[in-house]
């Protein structure tokens, strides 16, 4: 269980520090990539996993956060895919 926590707290971290990384980004895959993880975070609610087994939410979430950093990763580094 701790070791879900930790990956769970740097999940987190990962999330706010893309976020503050996308403040001004124009990169539209990037943008699409950010809007792919929101709605895959709103999905967190007390309701939802009640029906839906939280895991499935998570690992939806861990490929769109991968997703998000090689946009931005492609971004900085001038190949952005388009």
């Amino acid at each position: 269980r701790f070791e879900r926590l930790r990956e769970g707290i740097q999940d987190y971290e990962k999330i706010r520090l893309l976020r503050i990384a996308m403040q001004g980004c124009t990169d539209k895959a990037a943008r699409e990539a950010l809007k792919r993880l929101n709605v895959t975070l709103s999905h967190f609610t007390y309701e939802s996993v009640q029906q839906i087994p939280a895991e499935e939410t998570v690992r939806e979430g861990k490929m769109h956060l991968v997703e998000l950093s090689r946009a931005l990763g492609a971004q900085s580094h001038g190949r952005s895919r388009r």
